[in-house]
């Protein structure tokens, strides 16, 4: 299946007439015009114990004026074989707002805040006996969007972009933080009542034909706490020693007219986050409108 998606990608990149190329986005994308796109993400999970995730996402960016977007993002994600148990799971509906400014023709300035609605659907965790449930620890695994996961918080995140396009590279850097409140106090784990979490990404691209890329990124997430204490917050696990999680990501990203397509693997990089999660991969298709 896998082999096939991507297969498919590229065949529709290679048989594309000339169009806009889609352009990198790491974090963030500040795109100039509205999109609406779902994009899917699948992997498998190996500890604290084993599963296979499924991640749906809808959103929408809308152009308001030029250059500022209005954004909405819908999270659905389940797993499959966490002691037998199988479930599908709304996450935290996210509301943002993002602008982008031309400096030159060549260098964009972006800037953006979004914000997490408390949504997430808590569901009876298997009785598994870990200090951990399984299926948070899995949501949290997409980790440069780790906001629509976080069970029992409100999070705030401002972030900032810099882009560049010159010689048909196009490079962008993001910059932000997480900031986020419990709005109710879980029963089951003891968590930080007020969590941070640094986040920041580096993506380079290279065009092609005017319409297909190749792109590969670099995103990560800090705690700025020596002691992890957020991090094991984030994941559920108190179990857990790292400060950072950082993930390579590869793929071809293309553009015909209103419709876009990225394929994408991804490989943490960290000894301890590899221990957690496999190579993971998205696919995403979006349909552009004025």
């Amino acid at each position: 299946m896998r082999t096939g998606i991507a297969l498919f990608i590229l065949f529709f990149i290679l048989n594309s007439a000339a169009a806009e190329a889609a352009h990198v986005w790491p974090q963030t994308d500040y795109s100039p015009k509205s999109r609406v796109g779902l994009e899917i993400a699948f992997g498998e999970m190996k500890e604290p114990v084993p599963a296979d995730w499924l991640h749906y996402l809808f959103n929408l960016d809308f152009n308001v004026i030029e250059n500022l977007h209005l954004r909405l993002g819908v999270p659905f994600s389940g797993y499959q074989g966490a002691y037998g148990k199988d479930n599908f799971i709304r996450g935290n509906i996210m509301l943002g707002a993002s602008y982008m400014y031309p400096v030159t023709p060549w260098l964009h300035v972006g800037g953006g805040l979004r914000l997490f609605t408390p949504t997430y659907e808590s569901a009876e965790p298997p009785s598994t006996g870990l200090t951990t449930d399984p299926r948070r620890a899995l949501l949290s695994h997409w980790h440069y969007r780790f906001q629509y996961a976080m069970e029992d918080y409100f999070p705030i995140s401002p972030e900032i972009g810099l882009r560049l396009m010159r010689w048909n590279f196009f490079s962008q850097t993001d910059f932000g933080f997480t900031y986020a409140f419990e709005v109710d106090e879980n029963e089951r784990y003891n968590r930080e009542y007020h969590m941070w979490m640094l986040h920041y990404a580096f993506a380079l691209g290279y065009d092609f034909w005017g319409y297909a890329e190749l792109c590969v990124s670099i995103t990560g997430i800090a705690d700025p706490d020596t002691g992890g204490k957020h991090m094991q917050s984030l994941t559920g696990n108190p179990m857990y020693t790292g400060r950072n999680m950082h993930v390579l990501s590869i793929g071809p990203r293309g553009q015909y007219k209103w419709a876009a397509f990225f394929f994408e693997a991804s490989f943490p990089l960290e000894k301890d986050f590899r221990e957690v999660l496999d190579p993971y991969y998205h696919f995403t298709f979006q349909v552009e409108f004025p």
